[in-house]
């Protein structure tokens, strides 16, 4: 499981990832609000795990925005703040769980394991972006403002889909990658580039206002845009 460890302090991180990677759970770190909240809008996690005490912004923000933005990862509180009425608050404003430091290892791993294991919700049948919608059931996109169907090959049709599961977050070129071999036993890397660029003008053609966009050395992810 993917993990971000949000934490300022070295060797709570270092303690933290030592511990997680004993379960075979790999962790990213960052040290502020900003850092976690630019990596959150281009990757996925299968939970967080935030201190509250950041330099900067307070973790409570990164709460209000994965709430605001309806980030469905789980967050789990590590924090040195001991007092009921913060830990009550906290698990109001979207925390799922909460651990006082200093904390037992044994403790820590038992909470990890518990929140990984939740049931995840069903992501939804639809997914909308701009004038763009995508029925992951039917496997069907089109311009909802016109209600017309915008025609896809199978390939094209399988990269918006992993592209519109959590529209504006980025998927990674491997992923795009592995997911056209599973349809294509020969399949290139630059094959995705193929692909996207067939898509982009498809896209603009039925006028959806969505573009894709190129992230540098990670992959793609959707954007709304102005139709000019």
């Amino acid at each position: 499981m993917r993990i971000l460890l949000v934490e300022d302090a070295p060797d709570v991180s270092a303690a933290m990832k030592d511990l997680l990677s004993t379960r075979d759970h790999s962790a990213e770190v960052v040290i502020t609000v900003d850092d976690a909240i630019a990596v959150l809008r281009t990757d996925s996690f299968d939970l967080i795990v935030l201190d509250l005490n950041l330099p900067g912004r307070s973790g409570r923000e990164l709460l209000a925005y994965c709430k605001s933005n309806h980030v469905q990862t789980p967050i789990f509180v590590v924090s040195a703040r001991a007092d009921l009425e913060d830990r009550v608050g906290l698990l109001d404003s979207g925390a799922d769980d909460y651990l006082v430091k200093p904390f037992d290892p044994l403790e820590f791993l038992a909470r990890v394991g518990a929140l990984l294991r939740r049931p995840k919700e069903r992501a939804p049948s639809r997914t909308s972006l701009a004038f763009l919608t995508f029925d992951h059931d039917e496997r069907r996109a089109f311009q909802h403002q016109s209600g017309e169907d915008i025609h896809l090959t199978p390939r094209e049709r399988s990269v918006l889909a992993a592209l519109m599961i959590k529209p504006g977050v980025g998927v990674r070129k491997e992923a795009l990658t592995n997911l056209l071999y599973s349809l294509e036993s020969d399949v290139q890397i630059s094959a995705v580039e193929v692909y996207v660029s067939r898509l982009r003008g498809k896209l603009d053609r039925a006028q959806a206002a969505v573009q894709v966009r190129a992230i540098r050395g990670f992959g793609y992810r959707l954007e709304a845009v102005e139709i000019t």
